[in-house]
C-alpha cells in the first residue's frame, strides 16, 4: 500500500476465488470463480494515505518466474476516501445552481444528475450535467483545490 511495487508496503496476499459472471471466466480462458474482494483494515488505509494516496494490484502468475506478475488493468486505482459533496444553492426562474465536487480528484469536474417530479428512486426525470463552471474560493477551499 502506498506505492507501487518495489516501494510501497505489501499488506496481502488473497485468492481470487469469488464468483464470477460468465464474461471473466471468457476473458480468463475459463472457469467461474475469478474475482475477489478485501477488507482493508485502518493501517493499511493509513499506509495508502501516506503514500501516493493509490491502490495498486498486482496479478501473480501461477508458474511463477520474474517479470511475469501484472498489474490489473485500470490498477492503480486513487483511493476513494471522501464521498461527493456539494450544495443547491437555487432552484427558480428556470435557473439551477449548485456545486458539487469529489475530494479524491478536487480539480476534476464531476457528473452531477438533475431529476425533475421526484427523487431517484421514484422515477423522475432526469437530466445529466457536469459540475464545471468556476468555483469561488470558499468551493475550492471545501473540495481541496
Amino acid at each position: 500500500f502506498g506505492g507501487p511495487a518495489g516501494s510501497g508496503s505489501p499488506a496481502a496476499a488473497i485468492i481470487a476465488d469469488e464468483s464470477s459472471e460468465a464474461a471473466v471466466g471468457d476473458r480468463c480462458g475459463g472457469g467461474d470463480n475469478h474475482r475477489f474482494s478485501f477488507q482493508m483494515d485502518e493501517s493499511m488505509v493509513d499506509a495508502t494515505l501516506d503514500g501516493d494516496g493509490k491502490v495498486y494490484v498486482y496479478a501473480l502468475d501461477t508458474l511463477g518466474g520474474e517479470g511475469k506478475n501484472r498489474p490489473l488493468g485500470a490498477s492503480p486505482k486513487s483511493f476513494n476516501t471522501f464521498a461527493t459533496q456539494g450544495y443547491l444553492d437555487s432552484a427558480g426562474g428556470g435557473v439551477i445552481r449548485g456545486w458539487a465536487c469529489d475530494k479524491d480528484e478536487p480539480s476534476e469536474s464531476i457528473n452531477v444528475h438533475i431529476y425533475f417530479g421526484g427523487p431517484a428512486a421514484n422515477g423522475g426525470h432526469v437530466v445529466s450535467a457536469i459540475a464545471s463552471d468556476p468555483s469561488e474560493a470558499a468551493v475550492k477551499n471545501l473540495c481541496g483545490g
